[in-house]
């Protein structure tokens, strides 16, 4: 009788320990934990004008709730951004608080700290945006940039610029900002182009800027692995993206946003006008002007009293 129970025991002992390894299978690793605590899940470090603003879309229909594109970027960052260009903080001291509570990054200026996001987030997948060409991504990027040139906000910084630091703190700090994003999209200072003509932009050197649209994209190819990478055309439509990011296809059709209108209006350079950082900077020019013509006003009575009296 005894021999039996502890038969039955031993057999007992062994299914509970079967059960218990194979519920092992289902406990997730600390790299799969790692992957929801810290939320970051697509990294989108694609240049500028390669469906960029079509990207962030897509991802949010995909089901990603916390998506930074461009404005998002200047809404809540614009300040670190700042510090990142200027050496006053490194990478690692701030790119992990900044993206923690974010699914997904694209478009400038986050796009060109991509490195240094997937060391903070190494288990996010990578989607470089490209065109089909350095041609088509040319040409898209040169009206993109007469649009910009023939805005009010482009006259402001450029014929502006010697005065900005005098006016506005904040307005010179948005002309060092684009100073740096032209340098790094392009590889040209796109704010020290001169006028705009129907043959093109004076000063803006097709072959140079090919050349850092090849040489980018290959970089981010060659240092991602592989298995992280999709390089992706948004005209490809949803099934590349989907099977990458092991997502269902949506009914609705790929978003396309940001294309020029018939007019060659760009909506994202209309909105950027009304960011508040840039309110702020119309703020204190106005503010500045008062205090200078107030404070003139005040010299010119002082002068004019001490001369009639």
């Amino acid at each position: 009788m005894f021999y039996k129970l502890y038969n039955v025991q031993c057999t007992l002992f062994r299914q509970t320990t079967k059960l218990l390894l194979q519920s092992c299978y289902f406990i997730p690793s600390l790299t799969q934990l790692s992957f929801y605590i810290t939320r970051m899940k697509v990294i989108c470090p694609g240049l500028p004008k390669t469906g960029t603003t079509s990207m962030a879309l897509a991802l949010r229909e995909l089901g990603f709730a916390n998506v930074h594109d461009h404005e998002e970027h200047f809404l809540y960052n614009f300040q670190v951004f700042c510090d990142l260009f200027e050496g006053r903080v490194r990478e690692s001291e701030v790119l992990f608080d900044l993206y923690k509570d974010v699914d997904a990054v694209v478009d400038t200026p986050a796009n060109y700290f991509w490195m240094g996001l997937l060391k903070q987030f190494p288990d996010a997948k990578v989607v470089l945006t490209v065109r089909y060409s350095e041609e088509a991504w040319f040409r898209s990027w040169e009206q993109h940039v007469k649009y910009f040139m023939s805005s009010n906000f482009y006259s402001n910084l450029h014929w502006y610029s010697p005065f900005l630091p005098l006016l506005t703190k904040t307005g010179s700090q948005i002309r060092q900002f684009f100073h740096r994003i032209g340098i790094l999209s392009c590889g040209q200072d796109i704010l020290n182009l001169k006028d705009v003509s129907s043959e093109g932009l004076s000063g803006f050197s097709e072959d140079l800027q090919k050349s850092h649209y090849l040489m980018y994209n290959a970089a981010v190819r060659s240092l991602v692995p592989e298995k992280q990478l999709l390089v992706f055309n948004v005209k490809e439509g949803w099934g590349p993206l989907c099977d990458f990011l092991d997502l269902p296809v949506p009914d609705s059709p790929f978003p396309h946003e940001n294309k020029a209108t018939g007019d060659g209006k760009i909506a994202i350079i209309d909105r950027s006008q009304q960011f508040d950082v840039m309110q702020k900077a119309r703020s204190e020019i106005w503010v500045s002007v008062a205090v200078y013509l107030a404070s003139l006003a005040l010299v010119c009575g002082a002068v004019s009293f001490k001369l009639s009296w």
